[in-house]
């Protein structure tokens, strides 16, 4: 009986994990029965009926719309299954103000150009906080609310050592200066010129094994970045 019970258990188990790693996470639903951060199981028969939709996204980052009339399955074939990972980005979007998964977000940016985007994955200046940055990528300082020809310093708290980067023109980012030597999990402090409040802030690398967006939104939201997570969330959903 106890091995009947045992066994009985794996196999609940086993099914459990294969239906959330077939899954997909609710993003936004104009259905009750779907709520922001839900698990639906891709062989999950869905009807909408006509002005009703579902937006979904899979633990490997593609997004599925689904406007009604609409009585069917997802479409969610090619999709690796991952029940941790989607579990975990499930508790991200769950998290996550609805209208930052509704809207886009941070769209005047300086550089639209640029490959890293200084809203999402700059140090802001004006902020005590911590940021979480590709591992190969330059450090940008981002200044939402810059003021042209302000000046501002940064000091590295452990050694004193300090280097003043100056804003021009209309730009909000500044990369960290070359001659700058940057040290993760060092606390610095950023002050600008027009006030004599300093603000604090560390920075942790991304490894650089987590190439897939998904895997760095779920990292970061367990490492004390939650805001850039959630941004880089509504990126891939607004993509």
């Amino acid at each position: 009986m106890k091995f009947i019970k045992y066994f009985m258990g794996c196999l609940l188990l086993a099914i459990s994990t294969l239906a959330a790693a077939g899954g997909l996470v609710v993003i936004s639903s104009t259905l009750d029965s779907f709520g922001q951060g839900a698990i639906v199981e891709a062989s999950k028969s869905i009807k909408l009926g006509a002005n009703q939709s579902l937006k979904l996204l899979s633990s490997s980052g593609k997004v599925i719309d689904l406007i009604g009339p609409y009585n069917g399955t997802i479409d969610s074939s090619g999709e690796k299954g991952d029940s941790g990972l989607l579990n975990s980005l499930a508790r991200v979007v769950t998290s996550a103000d609805s209208q930052d998964l509704t809207l886009g977000i941070f769209r005047n940016i300086s550089s639209a150009k640029k490959q890293v985007r200084g809203d999402i994955w700059g140090v802001e200046v004006g902020k005590t906080g911590h940021y979480c940055v590709p591992s190969e990528s330059p450090i940008i300082l981002w200044w939402p609310d810059a003021v042209e020809g302000i000046a501002v310093t940064i000091t590295d708290t452990s050694n004193s050592a300090s280097f003043e980067v100056q804003w021009t023109g209309r730009s909000k980012e500044i990369l960290w200066p070359e001659h700058a030597t940057f040290l993760e999990g060092n606390l610095y402090t950023a002050q600008n010129e027009l006030s004599d409040v300093s603000r604090e802030f560390t920075v942790s690398r991304i490894p650089v094994a987590l190439g897939d967006e998904v895997e760095q939104i779920v990292w970061m939201s367990e490492h004390n970045c939650a805001v850039q997570a959630i941004r880089l969330l509504g990126e891939l959903i607004h993509r």
